[in-house]
């Protein structure tokens, strides 16, 4: 969600996809963008835009009507907004309160109202900003409670009559919750996983954001050790999913080794449709 920093010309060049099942509503769409020099690219059909959408990154905002044939379209706009991390505007004719509460639930940016006017268009790009800044300082509040839970544990550290109620109140990394949290990252990808999409994706009761904040932390740190051990004259060390859970649980102040593992869920977007 960089564009709007990355680009100078910023709004300029918004890469928007408009879903929609009437050709005239997105032509419509299509004349008001390119007044704004909007990049517009047109689906109305449920296959096209799930095929598009899979090539991640290639947009930055999206148009959908909620009542599109062969596809859900609320559950839709559930897993592309954890999966592309991209805003979306839902747009209809009815404009009733119960389908307006569906869809920001469902993760919608907002909701307009057809016909869409040119002034609505002209300002998608805000949406854009606003979820750039607000991912922004959701990394800057779970960066600061990792620094909490870090000098918390330095503290606990020192006092040895402590260290067992501190052994009952932490988190077990259990293999299964480890593969859990595995499968999770793998469905966001690396680059653009955090903490709270995990734990939404994850759904485990009483895991909180500053358990798995810790995790991807060290996940992290040790997924770049382990590429290095890949290199000439090294040898990599293998562990099985136990192990590395284990390993995880009993050894919270240091590095972890974490296999990479593909869980096979394949992509979500393919199993939208109806």
């Amino acid at each position: 969600m960089a564009f709007f920093i990355d680009n100078p010309s910023f709004p300029a060049g918004l890469k928007v996809i408009a879903i929609d099942h009437d050709i005239t509503v997105l032509n419509t769409i299509e004349d008001m963008c390119n007044r704004f020099h909007y990049q517009v690219t047109k689906c109305n059909t449920a296959s096209d835009a799930l095929n598009l959408l899979e090539r991640k990154d290639c947009f930055d905002v999206m148009l959908i009507d909620p009542h599109m044939p062969n596809m859900d379209a609320y559950d839709f706009v559930q897993h592309v907004t954890l999966q592309l991390n991209i805003p979306v505007i839902m747009m209809a004719v009815d404009f009733t309160t119960s389908s307006i509460m569906k869809s920001i639930q469902c993760g919608a940016s907002t909701y307009l109202t057809k016909p869409l006017v040119e002034e609505e268009v002209k300002i998608m790009w805000q949406h854009v900003v606003r979820k750039g800044v607000t991912e922004n300082k959701e990394c800057e509040i779970v960066e600061s409670l990792v620094v909490q839970e870090c000098r918390k544990r330095g503290r606990e550290d020192d006092k040895v009559s402590k260290e067992t109620n501190a052994k009952k109140a932490r988190l077990s990394w259990s293999p299964e919750l480890h593969q859990r949290f595995l499968w999770a990252v793998n469905q966001l990808g690396l680059d653009k996983s955090r903490p709270k999409m995990i734990l939404k994706i994850m759904d485990v009761p009483g895991l909180s954001v500053g358990h798995v904040a810790s995790h991807l932390q060290k996940y992290r740190i040790h997924l770049k050790r382990s590429a290095d051990e890949t290199k000439p004259g090294k040898k990599k060390t293998k562990w099985s999913d136990s192990s590395q859970a284990e390993w995880i649980d009993q050894n919270r102040n240091d590095d972890f080794l974490a296999k990479w593992i593909d869980c096979g869920a394949g992509s979500y977007l393919h199993n939208l449709m109806a």
